[in-house]
């Protein structure tokens, strides 16, 4: 390395490297990870006697809320990661609740705030879907007040990210979409959560089932937008976006049948919805990163 290069790192880290963590190196751990997970919950843990069902699938509802930790590397922004964080934060919440485990707070808080969390993460994934090319800066600023705004600033909120899984807030019209539609639908789960006649639309359909369906439809829609012109994807990158897509989209169908499957130890079932449905958001943020969403 030259001396000119060594400077050039040590400006950029002041430990002298890059902190940049490669999607393609959390991919390495993620994929084995979940194929050999997923192989354990599906054909071990099924297939024990009644005793070590029941007591290890109580053990693996709770811990498998961690591979939330996957998605919330990936995901762009820092308003979806906190909404992932939520998410997590709140499932591990119920769920060491409902296994019996004495947790601070009213008894009904734990459930509530998972569901809202759950919505509003979805919610939040959805409309991350929106062309980003529809919305400018909500303040337009001059060649010279941009260079006066010290670097974390301009990288956080006005700046495009340098790589899709950046923790930056950037005040578009877009950022404040996202933030103002998920907390208000978050605000009106909150609500509906207690009161029957809101919450249960029929007896199949809940009022966060129509919401969230209705979210992801739209999303497939601003998905078709950014896909159907040949621009919009990175060069020689097709093959990748329709990997990572057709990959989330399975996990996402494996995590709907595993959560309405009816079997003797529905704890292991509930286990492989939360590997299946945070796996399916880390691949729809990898498929994210093919998209050209990082030009104006």
């Amino acid at each position: 390395m030259s001396g000119y290069e060594y400077q050039k790192l040590k400006k950029e880290s002041p430990i002298g490297i890059t902190l940049d963590i490669s999607s393609f190196t959390v991919d390495i751990i993620f994929v084995p990870l979940t194929i050999l997970t997923l192989s354990y919950t599906m054909f071990l843990v099924y297939g024990w006697d009644a005793p070590y069902q029941d007591d290890w699938s109580k053990i693996m509802i709770i811990v498998t809320n961690s591979w939330a930790i996957f998605p919330l590397i990936v995901a762009r922004g820092i308003f979806l990661k906190l909404m992932i964080l939520g998410a997590m934060i709140t499932s591990f919440w119920a769920h060491i609740h409902w296994e019996g485990f004495k947790v601070p707070g009213d008894e009904d808080s734990p459930g509530k705030w998972d569901n809202v969390f759950s919505t509003m993460v979805i919610i939040a994934y959805c409309l991350e879907w929106l062309p980003d090319r529809w919305f400018k800066l909500c303040c337009k600023l001059t060649e010279e007040e941009h260079d006066n705004l010290g670097p974390w600033v301009r990288d956080t909120f006005f700046d495009r990210p340098k790589h899709v899984n950046a923790c930056n807030f950037r005040l578009d019209w877009k950022t404040f979409i996202q933030v103002i539609v998920t907390i208000g639908l978050g605000v009106i789960v909150w609500y509906a959560y207690d009161k029957d006649d809101w919450m249960h639309v029929t007896d199949d359909f809940s009022l966060i089932d129509i919401v969230c369906v209705a979210f992801v439809l739209m999303a497939f829609v601003w998905g078709i937008v950014y896909i159907c012109s040949p621009h919009h994807i990175y060069k020689n990158k097709k093959v990748n976006l329709i990997v990572w897509i057709v990959a989330g989209a399975f996990l996402g169908t494996w995590a709907i049948v595993s959560k309405k499957l009816k079997t003797d130890v529905p704890d292991a079932a509930h286990a492989t919805w939360h590997i299946c449905i945070f796996s399916a958001a880390y691949c729809i943020s990898r498929a994210h990163s093919y998209l050209k969403i990082l030009e104006d």
